[in-house]
């Protein structure tokens, strides 16, 4: 019939409560009542990811395709500086740069697998990078073309200071 409501029993108290209450008026149990409209198709609390959790397996990602990239460039198949320099044979070049690399690879695997120890190794590769890019900062602006050298010198800070949030929001150490 149209209009009416459906009820229930109280499983603590016995008493006749409405269906769609999520707890007894009477005594306060709380029921087990199915989630409906929005709440149905929403993930659990604990389910869900937040941001930082995101953004963290995110960077994680970076630092392998920064170590892949650096390994490419160190064994030869990217043209690099540092294998194209007049101060570095490219053996001597490839290798720094292929070693940089290989660190990068391993930090950014170990950051997937959350490895407590790796958290900690990036915090301090992270406070070094922007260290060394505030270093290098006048070096940039002093330069015959500074905004592309520039705007690549704030977006590593920024990535380094994001990662350096993240791991401290969702990181162990």
């Amino acid at each position: 019939m149209p209009g009416t409501l459906t009820t229930m029993q109280c499983p603590k108290c016995g008493q006749s409560v409405l269906a769609s209450a999520p707890a007894c008026q009477f005594c306060g149990t709380i029921l087990n009542v199915a989630p409906r409209g929005r709440a149905a198709f929403m993930a659990p609390a604990d389910d869900r990811k937040t941001w930082q959790e995101i953004v963290y397996y995110i960077l994680a990602v970076v630092w392998v395709l920064w170590g892949a990239y650096y390994i490419a460039m160190g064994i030869g198949l990217i043209p690099s500086v540092w294998t194209e320099s007049k101060f570095w044979s490219a053996s001597k070049g490839g290798a720094f740069i292929g070693t940089i690399g290989g660190v990068y690879l391993f930090v950014g695997i170990g950051l997937l697998f959350e490895q407590g120890w790796i958290q900690f190794i990036t915090k301090i590769m992270c406070w070094l990078g922007i260290g060394l890019t505030i270093i290098n900062l006048p070096f940039v602006l002093f330069a015959r073309h500074p905004l592309v050298p520039l705007l690549m010198s704030v977006v590593q800070m920024a990535l380094y200071g994001l990662q350096l949030h993240v791991i401290a929001a969702v990181g162990d150490v």
